[in-house]
């Protein structure tokens, strides 16, 4: 109930009461028919059939505007408690991004919140306020007709009771379980989906056998299974809600019949009474599937809004210390010092850890070990973006001019300025296309040096920042980087060659820092750095 406004509640409780009295307009409207009926067959004056056939009418129109308004408020109020949800959500999103991005794979989130946040719907509409309506008109109805039949209402009672809470409660149970390997085996094959659509022309060239496909059937397959396994238990649970309603209504029919209480002129209005109660009931009591959906979505948005919060540490960075630091499987034992003014190069194959160091140098991963800044130890995640110019390997561009995409104030000399000593051939208000579509990859990596150039932090984060630069350009970018003064420089790069600038040199192999030194590594035949460029020269 906590993602549930104060208003919200008031207005489901405003349905609850609309619903129930429309309930008891059903229930009254077919108990009058069947006392009608049994008038009939008395022979009674027939203004007494005309008042009941009117009132029958009149109690018609009542549920019919019941029946507007409480399905017109409750879901006004379901949609008002989606806003809410989703406004509350995205903003711990954005909040709480350090400490998600470092728990969830973010490329998969934002699909399960969206569905997360839709399947939250049915908490009112199906989970809470159909079964109090179905109780609290058994209640009343228990209320006014015990007078007429004391062990019908009873066999009602017990029906209620096993209808909305027993059974329920049973088949939740077992349904949790099937709704979470359901939900799992949807996940496993979405993200195997997605993959495949994604990766589909490599597939198609390398897969000659589809294997891939054949996984992604058998995740389809599993899907399938599971999605079956459900839609059996819910057809089940619905079999079992009838045959308990049928025989309710037979067991008042023959409690009915023995009961020498009973007036005879309420008999049939007592069958009817049955007949519509259960008829109303079954369908509004359909909720342990609702329920386990609700309540993992519920599960789901609540770890993401818990508030962590971090404060944003932005200072002269004098030095990065890494003591003993290891991110679970990915990086271990890490032993680093960055000092300020230093140019830092960090090469290895595809897989060693390169990119999981940087996050880590970004204060983005959890860790085990140390995180030193300027002698001060931090705990990461930590909010440490400020201090960094970082240019990943795929950069962001958006639809708009050049001087949209440099993200700051920047005057149209200054920029064209920066445009010719790049030699990109282009001005500021040349216009470029969504993620930059009409760009080379030279284009991108050179546009994006300009805008860190502009946004000037004190610590440049480079991850291949020469893919796709032709050696002439890549020279003029490695000049400006040498003429930084008070800087400190991380250069990620499989290309050794631009080592030659850098102070300290790290070769990683499988998470482990295995050589470090100078640039003179490069020249030593006795280092593994001398050995692979040597291997990169011949093969130029």
């Amino acid at each position: 109930m906590k993602y549930i406004a104060r208003s919200t509640r008031k207005s489901l409780i405003i349905a609850i009461i609309i619903g129930t009295i429309g309930g008891l307009t059903a229930i009254g409207m077919f108990s009058l028919s069947g006392l009608m009926l049994s008038k009939s067959a008395f022979k009674v004056p027939l203004y007494t059939l005309m008042t009941l056939v009117a009132t029958i009418k009149l109690f018609g129109v009542i549920r019919a505007i019941c029946k507007y308004y409480e399905r017109l408020i409750s879901h006004e109020a379901t949609f008002e408690m989606l806003k809410d949800v989703r406004i509350v959500t995205m903003s711990r999103l954005f909040d709480n991004f350090l400490a998600i991005q470092s728990t969830y794979q973010l490329s998969t989130l934002l699909n399960r919140t969206v569905n997360d946040i839709e399947k939250m719907q049915n908490l009112l509409l199906r989970v809470i306020y159909p079964p109090i309506i179905a109780m609290v008109t058994t209640m009343i109805v228990a209320f006014v007709y015990a007078q007429f039949s004391l062990y019908a209402i009873i066999v009602f009672v017990c029906a209620i009771v096993l209808l909305t809470l027993v059974l329920p409660m049973i088949v939740s149970r077992y349904m949790k379980r099937i709704v979470n390997n359901k939900q799992a085996a949807v996940q496993q094959f979405e993200a195997q989906l997605m993959d495949y659509q994604l990766s589909y022309e490599a597939i198609k060239v390398f897969d000659t056998k589809q294997n891939y496909y054949k996984q992604l059937l058998k995740r389809q397959s599993a899907m399938e299974r599971m999605i079956d396994k459900e839609h059996h238990i819910i057809i089940f649970y619905d079999f079992m809600l009838n045959t308990i309603a049928m025989v309710a209504i037979f067991l008042v029919i023959c409690v009915m019949m023995v009961d020498p209480t009973l007036n005879t002129m309420m008999y049939l209005s007592m069958v009817m009474v049955a007949i519509t109660l259960f008829e109303m009931s079954v369908p509004m009591i359909h909720y342990p599937y609702h329920k386990n959906e609700t309540d993992a979505s519920i599960q789901h948005i609540d770890a993401l809004n818990k508030t962590i919060h971090y404060d944003a540490i932005n200072q002269a960075p004098q030095s990065i210390t890494l003591n003993d630091v290891s991110v679970d499987h990915r990086l271990n034992n890490i032993n680093m010092t960055i000092q300020q003014g230093q140019i830092i190069g960090i090469t290895g194959q595809s897989g060693a850890g390169k990119t999981t160091l940087i996050r880590t140098i970004l204060g983005l991963e959890k860790i085990s070990g140390t995180y030193q800044l300027n002698g001060a130890l931090v705990e990461t995640p930590a909010h440490l973006l400020e201090m960094f110019n970082v240019m990943s390997q795929e950069n962001h561009f958006i639809n708009g001019t050049v001087a949209d995409n440099m993200m700051t104030e920047v005057d149209d000399a200054t920029l064209n300025q920066w445009l010719k000593h790049f030699n990109l051939p282009f001005n500021s208000n040349s216009e470029i296309q969504s993620f930059g579509e009409n760009l080379s990859g030279g284009e991108k990596q050179r546009l994006h040096f300009i805008r860190m150039i502009l946004r000037d932090k004190p610590i440049w984060i480079l991850d291949e920042p020469f893919n796709g630069v032709d050696r002439e350009n890549a020279t003029v970018m490695l000049n400006y980087l040498k003429e930084l003064q008070h800087h400190t420089i991380i250069i990620v790069s499989h290309d050794l060659s631009v080592f030659e600038i850098c102070d300290t040199l790290y070769l990683i192999e499988k998470g482990q820092i295995i050589e470090q030194g100078n640039a003179t590594l490069l020249r030593s035949p006795d280092a593994q750095l001398y050995h692979l460029l040597q291997k990169q020269l011949l093969s130029i």
